[in-house]
């Protein structure tokens, strides 16, 4: 049975790595997918500036800075950015966490589980290659 009882305490620990890492990548794909949405925010942003321009260029106005609506544009430019740093932070804060979490990717156990799987020599094993 004590084959059978390092089965299980190593399936549970990995099923345990395996539950922690999906819960990382979600937290990680949701300020990813957050990023995205901002990035297209400043574009559209940039792109109203791009228009605002054109027509001023037409109607003759050198004067962009002192318009009011571009300056605008701009504020809501420098707010979007800072957000998208802040996510940015955040994925880093979320990495950081769970790689400082006991156990998460510790390469001390890494080793002694390669070694106990190097040292296990199955028995039933006639060196011909498996159907599976």
């Amino acid at each position: 049975m004590g084959l059978w009882d390092d089965f299980l305490k190593n399936a549970g620990a990995w099923y345990d790595t395996a539950a922690e890492k999906t819960g990382e990548l979600a937290r990680v794909g949701s300020r990813r997918y957050d990023i995205f949405g901002i990035g297209r925010d400043i574009e559209r942003r940039y792109s109203e500036i791009g228009r605002l321009v054109h027509e001023g260029i037409l109607q003759g106005r050198t004067d962009f800075g002192a318009d009011p609506a571009v300056m605008d544009l701009v504020e809501r430019i420098q707010k979007l950015e800072a957000e998208l740093e802040a996510k940015r932070r955040e994925i880093e804060a979320i990495r950081a966490s769970d790689s400082r979490r006991p156990g998460a990717a510790d390469p001390v156990r890494r080793r002694e589980l390669d070694q106990r799987r190097d040292d296990f020599e199955d028995p039933d094993d006639d060196g011909a290659p498996r159907p599976y």
